[in-house]
Formats: structure tokens, C-alpha cells, sequence
């Protein structure tokens, strides 16, 4: 073979590496160009056809007879990329996933926290509807919630993302069926009465967390509502009313041991989030604001407005604001820590001791809310009908137990 045929394989040998070396590379860029519209499937099928092309090519290179440890190199570079893709198209189907779980529960989710559902006589649908609709336009108008006369079932639907509203709104509706009274005077008088009654319900609520329960003495009667407004409060699911009184408590232990003012403490931790309690429609709205603004209109100790107005700062150094903080810490992110429900993690126990006891269901956990709970379901291997028979057993051996007659229960199988 002569030098010039000898130079000229080299050289076609040297292109075909440098074709690779630039195809690796223009992969690596086009992974990061997908169309946002683009579907998993059609991301997924662009990967592999990718990902067979570059194969493809490598073989060929092979089949060129490179040196071993050019060869290495190149097995290498495909290896790498091979990873990059598996990685990449995990994290599309995770995502895919996690939209779907979002999909298929964002409804219920809303339910649960925003309606009420409130059985009727069918008779008296056109006379909570009124003529051309004039009595339920004046409820929605005067009540800020929106109401639904279900067609089909005997049922009135109120939804208000604001709690005490949508409270407020079905005591007045079930005011109004009571005394027969539709018309567009009466739910305005039944309205005044109403909220007068609830007013005097957060007052009677707040006076018994800080008098009685927490003997919390010389607070301004008038945080009394205040107070009693966030039982109808949640934060992330919980209770808000619920979190002050835990974080109270848990300041309180922690001041003995450290040698501070229980009671100081007791009050910082307690009304820390004292802001939630106002509407948050206002889109400037900040309960750190609102909660200094109150405790100032009451005549709350200097402390305790120190520490509602830094107890999300990152720098405190008072003590007091460092114990509410690590407090909220606690009862907000570790439901093992919590006095408060105690009951309904017992209940949830219970629950999954019932459930395992079943010779179809392999393992049983809860997920625990305010007032329902969530049971996720691992079924035996050798189970065959489907979820919606062994939901119905589960529902019929749990409903026994007299603990958990009025608790919402729902089940996920898997």
C-alpha cells in the first residue's frame, strides 16, 4: 500500500472523529432546546431517536478499526450521554406525574377547604332563587360568597376561600330555611342577627384560649375577637388558632428550662400570628404588619409587638422572638411534636391497625389533616378486584369502631 493511500485513510479516519466529537456535542445542546408545548411522549421519542442515531454512528466508527483507546474515549463520550438521557427522561416522567397528582386532586382539595354543602327541600329552591333571581343575587351580594343550587340532588353548595364568610353565610342560610324567609328584607335582618351572634362567638372563643386555657390576665377584651376569628383560620392546612395555643405552650416549656419569663414567653408565642386574623384580600396584605397594628390598637406589652413584628426575621436576637420562632418551627413542621391533635393521630393509629387486619392490604400509612384523614393502601400481590370493592370493606370494618364514626376518611391505592 503506498504512502499517500496509507495518509489518505488517516486523515478520512481524523474526519470521521472530529463528524463525532461535534454530533456528541450538538446533542448536548439540543437537549436544552425543547419546545415548552412539546408532550412527554414526543420528548421522549426525539430522546431515544437521538440517542439511536449517536449509536449508529459510533458502531460505524468501530467498524473503522480505531485505536483502542480512541475507541475508549469514544465508548466514554456515548456512555456519558447515555446517563444525561436516562436522567433526563426521568425527571419529564416524574414530572409528568406530579402534574397528574395535581390534576386528579386539585378539585377535591378545593372542596374540602372552600365549600359547604347544605341538604334542601326541593320545594323551596325557587323561593331561595326568587324572581329573576333578585333573593340569591342579594345573598351572594351581602355575604361576598357564592351559592349553587345543585339541579339534580337536593343540595345548596356555599364556597368562600374566606372562612369566617363562608361560615357566616351558612349560618344565615340555614337561618333563612328555618323561618321560612327568602325574600331580600329578611336576609338582610337574618344577616344583622347572624353576625352579631358570631361576633360574640369569637369573643366568647378568645376570652376562653386566653383567660381559661392559657390564664393569660390584663389583655384588652378587646382582643378577644380577634383571637376567636382564627379558629377559622388556616395556615398550610392548619388551624391557626390551634398553632398560637401549641406555640404557647411550647415557648413556656422551653422558658422554664432556660431560665426566662414563662409567662412573657406564654404571650409572645401566643399571639405571634395575632395579623392572620383579619381578611387577606388585599393584595398588600402582610399578617406581620396587620398583627403589629392590633397589638398596638390593644395595648399589648412592647414585647409581644417586638416579637409579632420579627418573628420571621432571620436576625433576631431577643430571646423571646428566638423561642417564638423555634416554637412555630415545631408545631408547623413536625406533627409528632403536637399537643394539640393528639386525638386524631390516635384515630389515624387506629386506622391503619384496622385496615392492615384486612387479608388484602399489605401496609397501611395515613395522611393526617384537620379533620380527615387520608389512608394509603399497598395492596397484597395476589389481590384482583378492584379498588373501589376493597374501599367499600374497609369503609364497613372501620365504621364499626365507634371512635371514628364522624372522621372523613379517604383511601389511595397503590
Amino acid at each position: 500500500m503506498s504512502a499517500a493511500i496509507i495518509t489518505l485513510l488517516v486523515l478520512l479516519s481524523a474526519c470521521l472523529l472530529l463528524l463525532f466529537v461535534f454530533f456528541i456535542q450538538k446533542q448536548e445542546k439540543w437537549y436544552k432546546r425543547y419546545p415548552n408545548n412539546e408532550t412527554i411522549d414526543n420528548k421522549t421519542q426525539i430522546l431515544e431517536k437521538r440517542l439511536n442515531e449517536l449509536t449508529s454512528n459510533y458502531q460505524k466508527l468501530l467498524d473503522k478499526k480505531l485505536s483502542t483507546n480512541q475507541a475508549l474515549i469514544d465508548f466514554l463520550k456515548l456512555k456519558n450521554y447515555k446517563y444525561e438521557f436516562d436522567k433526563n427522561l426521568a425527571n419529564l416522567k416524574a414530572r409528568q406525574i406530579i402534574l397528574d397528582t395535581i390534576d386528579n386532586n386539585v378539585y377535591k382539595v378545593i372542596n374540602e377547604t372552600s365549600t359547604a354543602s347544605i341538604r334542601i327541600d326541593e320545594q323551596i329552591k325557587p323561593k331561595i332563587i326568587g324572581t329573576k333571581g333578585k333573593h340569591i343575587d342579594f345573598f351572594k351580594k351581602i355575604t361576598k360568597t357564592d351559592i349553587k343550587i345543585e339541579q339534580k340532588t337536593p343540595f345548596v353548595t356555599i364556597s368562600s376561600s374566606n372562612s369566617v364568610r363562608r361560615h357566616l353565610a351558612i349560618c344565615i342560610f340555614k337561618h333563612m330555611v328555618k323561618s321560612n324567609a327568602f325574600d331580600i328584607k329578611a336576609i338582610e335582618n337574618i344577616y344583622k342577627k347572624e353576625a352579631k351572634i358570631q361576633i360574640k362567638s369569637f369573643e366568647k372563643i378568645g376570652k376562653d384560649y386566653i383567660v381559661n386555657k392559657l390564664q393569660l390576665f390584663d389583655i384588652n377584651p378587646k382582643l378577644y375577637e380577634y383571637v376567636g376569628r382564627l379558629q377559622y383560620r388556616t395556615s398550610y392546612s392548619q388551624n391557626v388558632l390551634g398553632h398560637c395555643y401549641e406555640c404557647a405552650l411550647l415557648a413556656e416549656k422551653m422558658a422554664k428550662q432556660l431560665g426566662l419569663d414563662p409567662y412573657i414567653a406564654k404571650m409572645c408565642a401566643f399571639f405571634h400570628d395575632l395579623g392572620k386574623s383579619i381578611d387577606q384580600e388585599d393584595g398588600s396584605y402582610n399578617h406581620v404588619n396587620v398583627g403589629t397594628q392590633i397589638a398596638n390598637k390593644c395595648h399589648l406589652p412592647n414585647i409581644v409587638i417586638n416579637v409579632i413584628r420579627n418573628h420571621h426575621s432571620k436576625y433576631a436576637k431577643d430571646p423571646y422572638v428566638v423561642l417564638t420562632k423555634i416554637a412555630d418551627t415545631i408545631s408547623a413542621g413536625i406533627s409528632g411534636a403536637r399537643t394539640i391533635n393528639q386525638e386524631i393521630y390516635a384515630k389515624a393509629k387506629l386506622i391503619e391497625d384496622i385496615c392492615i387486619n384486612n387479608k388484602f392490604v399489605y401496609d397501611a400509612k395515613t395522611i393526617k389533616g384537620n379533620n380527615f384523614v387520608n389512608v394509603i393502601i399497598t395492596k397484597n400481590y395476589n389481590y384482583q378486584s378492584k379498588d373501589e370493592v376493597l374501599e367499600q370493606q374497609l369503609i364497613e370494618e372501620l365504621t364499626k369502631n365507634s371512635e371514628l364514626k364522624n372522621l372523613k376518611i379517604s383511601f389511595t391505592f397503590q
